[in-house]
């Protein structure tokens, strides 16, 4: 994947004056060992998956938590996993 994203980054070029992030929440019968109580859904296994993208909804980097974690949580862990280069942001 990151091949992929240098690419578009070096062809295309990212969007990166906004960065919008967001969390889904979905069910995981019999996975128990990355999987939290779902407080959606009676308490249910489930994981959150987070999605960070750039402002043409590019995807940058991705996560998959516990769903009874907060996003604001997850917030630095997501941001570390983004996979190519980022700019200064003094320089944007």
């Amino acid at each position: 994947m990151t091949t992929s994203l240098e690419l578009y980054d070096r062809d295309v070029g990212m969007k990166w004056k906004f960065q919008p992030i967001d969390g889904s929440i979905k069910r995981a019968p019999g996975y128990s060992d990355g999987a939290g109580a779902n407080p959606t859904d009676r308490a249910r296994p489930g994981v959150k998956h987070m999605i960070l993208t750039d402002q043409a909804g590019i995807p940058l980097a991705a996560t998959v938590i516990p769903a009874n974690e907060t996003d604001m949580k997850n917030l630095e862990t997501t941001l570390q996993d983004i996979r190519v280069e980022r700019p200064n942001p003094k320089k944007l």
